[in-house]
């Protein structure tokens, strides 16, 4: 199920074409259609969990030159947050403005990517101290 966030969508329905906009109600369509408009930037996901990568599930694989996604921001150019897209393979329209293109790129990384943190990453906070690990039998009921 998508909702139009930019522009107007035609949906034809019993006979009739009928606009939907950012205001509009969620609607559904092939999933082929949907991912397509999604991927333009005109409609977002709606009213469905985002797939996320369990334990039995292989992560999407990055670019052979690619460690991993860097931070971006406002503060990038347009050029680099495009350069960061592409690593995602997400190729953004010349007339997006770069709140829309780090919308794209937040949306993308949240349905297809999951953070990987270490046991090493866990062991010490920020401040120095050592980051408590609990167990299940740790656990107040």
């Amino acid at each position: 199920m998508i909702q139009i966030i930019r522009g107007v969508y035609g949906l034809y329905t019993d006979g009739k074409v009928k606009a939907k906009g950012p205001g509009s109600e969620p609607f559904s369509l092939d999933p082929s259609r949907e991912a397509e408009l999604v991927e333009q930037g005109v409609a977002q996901y709606v009213g469905e969990p985002i797939p996320l990568v369990g334990f039995d599930e292989i992560p999407p694989e990055l670019p052979e030159d690619v460690t991993g996604i860097p931070e971006y921001s406002l503060e990038n150019t347009a050029k680099e947050l495009r350069e960061i897209g592409k690593m995602c393979g997400l190729d953004f329209k010349a007339t997006m403005s770069k709140k829309e293109m780090i919308a794209a790129l937040d949306e993308h990384i949240d349905a297809h990517w999951v953070a990987s943190v270490s046991m090493d990453d866990l062991d010490e906070a920020e401040d120095g101290e050592d980051t408590p690990i609990f167990d299940a039998s740790d656990a107040i009921v």
